[in-house]
């Protein structure tokens, strides 16, 4: 039976044990590692700036469209503003003081008997707003409100200033008359001012007209009505 000699037996086992190294094993395994860590962060890396470059794309948008947008909120502003005025007008259209159904209800009264001695020489009707600010309500000691707040707002006042010229007797005090006359009707009584509707601004005495020689003597009187001030707050 033939021998074999293997000559590079011790070889082969050392190159076996080289094989077989933990060592090695762990070595050859960090770095692996390490270059999968290094190829994930550079794929992070590679993500972050591809981010940065879509946001500064983004940024860049919103720069442009800053200016249309500062735009239409000015026009968003303007737009409530002017529907905020629009309201108002028609609020104040809708319920503004008309002076014809006033002239009517004037000519009415001017019909009594005792109107046959009154001329009318002049009618001034005036109408103005002021600015009212608000007012905190008042309470008394036991924290009864006395006057009841009220917001800041708009008043308008009203008023009619009549001259005329009575004809009658002195004693008939036909300006009276006709003063208590319009202050009881019906439709003045519900528009004047409770407090003082009306008020003798001035009577001059009997005289008769320098112009006219032998006319009959009158007496000039002026009288104011005043109506009841009516509150629109500020916002309406």
């Amino acid at each position: 039976m033939p021998i074999r000699i293997n000559l590079l037996a011790e070889a082969q086992a050392e190159e076996e044990l080289r094989r077989k190294d933990p060592v090695k094993r762990i070595i050859l395994g960090a770095v692996g590692l390490v270059i999968v860590v290094v190829a994930w962060t550079g794929t992070l890396i590679w993500q972050a700036k591809a981010k940065e470059s879509e946001l500064a794309a983004t940024r860049q948008k919103l720069e442009q469209l800053k200016p249309r947008h500062e735009q239409i909120k000015r026009n968003d502003l303007l737009a409530v503003e002017a529907r905020q005025k629009i309201e108002r007008l028609h609020y104040y259209a809708t319920n503004r003081f008309l002076w014809a159904p006033v002239l009517n209800a004037l000519a009415q009264v001017s019909t009594n008997s005792f109107a046959t001695n009154i001329t009318f020489n002049r009618l001034q009707t005036e109408q103005q707003f002021v600015e009212l600010p608000a007012v905190k309500a008042v309470t008394n000691a036991a924290g009864q409100v006395i006057t009841p707040a009220r917001p800041e707002g708009i008043g308008e006042r009203n008023r009619i200033v009549v001259e005329a010229r009575d004809y009658g007797q002195e004693v008939d005090n036909n300006y009276k008359k006709f003063q208590d006359a319009v202050t009881e009707a019906p439709f003045f009584k519900s528009l004047l001012d409770p407090r003082n509707p009306a008020t003798l601004n001035n009577l001059t005495l009997g005289a008769a007209d320098p112009l006219q020689p032998g006319s009959r003597p009158f007496r000039i009187f002026v009288m104011q009505f005043q109506f009841a001030e009516k509150f629109r707050e500020k916002s309406r």
